[in-house]
C-alpha cells in the first residue's frame, strides 16, 4: 500500500541519518549549518563512514527549495 504525504518542505525541520555499524542515528537541525566533531567518521564507533557530503548536499537543497513555491510531496509504502 503506498500512501501520500504532503507537508511544505519549510516544515521539515531535522534530517536523521544512521550509522551503517553500529545504528547510532544522528539528527541535523536544517534550519543551522551542519558541523561534524569528527570528519568521516561516526562519531559514536569511529567507524569509517562518510554522511558529510550527503548532509551537506541535502542541506544545500533544503536551503535553496524551503522558501520557493514548489510543492513537493513523499510518497511511503506503509504495512510492509
Amino acid at each position: 500500500m503506498t500512501k501520500e504525504l504532503r507537508v511544505p518542505l519549510a516544515e521539515l525541520r531535522h534530517l536523521s541519518i544512521e550509522c551503517p555499524n553500529c545504528q547510532t542515528t544522528l539528527t541535523f537541525d536544517l534550519d543551522k549549518s551542519p558541523t561534524f566533531k569528527t570528519p568521516h567518521e561516526c562519531s559514536v564507533c569511529h567507524a569509517d563512514w562518510e554522511p558529510n557530503s550527503f548532509v551537506a548536499t541535502f542541506h544545500s537543497a533544503y536551503q535553496d527549495l524551503r522558501n520557493s513555491a514548489t510543492r513537493i510531496s513523499f510518497r511511503i509504502r506503509a504495512g510492509e
